[in-house]
């Protein structure tokens, strides 16, 4: 008994060092994380700050659909109706609320993540985050998909893995939109990565509605995203 326990333990080791060596020597990211930490030292804050009390606000709040509308990142407002908004959740689906409850289902995504939201001129702006920016038609209920994650690798080679946020603007008869693209490195499944090396591949993306051309205005930023 004690021999093919002995002989139990040793294949173990023996199996366990060999997945060792192989994971150190494949090629890396294939097992290990593609991190580049940059070692930055920083001041401890003040426990004591105001800004560290605890905020309570929150619990006053009244959940709308809490059981289909689960940790939204952004909304927009109706300004012909107050009572109407368009919001995203992390389930993949944008919905459109009328007082307080879903009437409408506007896009959904099996594997996404709805993010930045804007209404402009009758039109639904939106970002998922896995494959691109999109626009749906409030008139004529068509979603279009206007720029997709894979587009926008002739800038410099590489695709953007992520988009976050957006702003949407006109500019010389043009509808103009500019996104928050977080990394070309890590997907939003990976989006507590950039943070930790800091990965800095982030940039500002502008995209003319005109003419589907793409730019980059600002590069090389630590996940870029609108407050």
């Amino acid at each position: 008994m004690f021999c093919l326990f002995s002989s139990f333990i040793g294949s173990w080791f023996t199996i366990s060092f060999i997945l060792i060596i192989y994971i150190l020597l494949a090629k890396p990211g294939r097992f290990l994380l593609d991190l580049n930490p940059i070692y930055l030292r920083l001041p401890l804050p003040n426990v004591n700050d105001k800004i560290f009390n605890r905020n309570k606000k929150s619990f006053e709040a009244i959940k709308i659909e809490n059981d289909k509308i689960i940790t939204p990142k952004s909304l927009a407002l109706d300004p012909k109706d107050s009572n109407r908004l368009y919001i995203g959740s992390a389930t993949g689906y944008v919905y459109c609320l009328q007082n307080k409850n879903i009437v409408d289902t506007i896009a959904s995504f099996s594997d996404g993540r709805p993010l930045g939201i804007r209404l402009f001129r009758q039109k639904l702006y939106f970002i998922e985050a896995n494959s691109g920016l999109y626009a749906y038609d409030l008139d004529t209920k068509l979603l279009t998909h206007l720029l997709g994650l894979d587009k926008t690798k002739f800038l410099d080679g590489k695709p953007s893995k992520f988009f976050d946020d957006l702003v949407v603007v006109e500019e010389n008869d043009d509808i103009i939109v500019y996104i928050t693209d977080v990394s070309r490195k890590f997907s939003i499944d990976m989006w507590c990565y950039t943070y930790l090396e800091p990965d800095s591949t982030g940039r500002i993306l502008r995209y003319s509605t005109n003419n589907q051309n793409v730019t980059t205005i600002l590069e090389n930023l630590c996940f870029p995203e609108w407050n």
